[in-house]
């Protein structure tokens, strides 16, 4: 199973837009281990690992071996 170059690229831009209006939205407090930013990394971290599940679903059936035809 591969998944193909520009499925990826698209995930990860993805996903780096999204860090980044998180960043933006919820900025760092000193000191606060779970404030609004680390939930919503963390809805973000669930929502990457189903994206990836589900690229994983869609390139798994991709048929690996090629037919054969046998003859005498």
């Amino acid at each position: 199973m591969k998944i193909p170059d520009n499925e990826m690229r698209e995930l990860f831009d993805w996903s780096t837009a999204e860090l980044e209006k998180i960043e933006k939205s919820h900025p760092y407090t000193p000191g606060v281990l779970d404030g609004s930013e680390s939930a919503a990394q963390k809805a973000h971290i669930k929502e990457y690992n189903n994206r990836v599940a589900a690229l994983h679903m869609k390139y798994s059936s991709v048929p690996v071996a090629k037919v054969q035809t046998l003859t005498k």
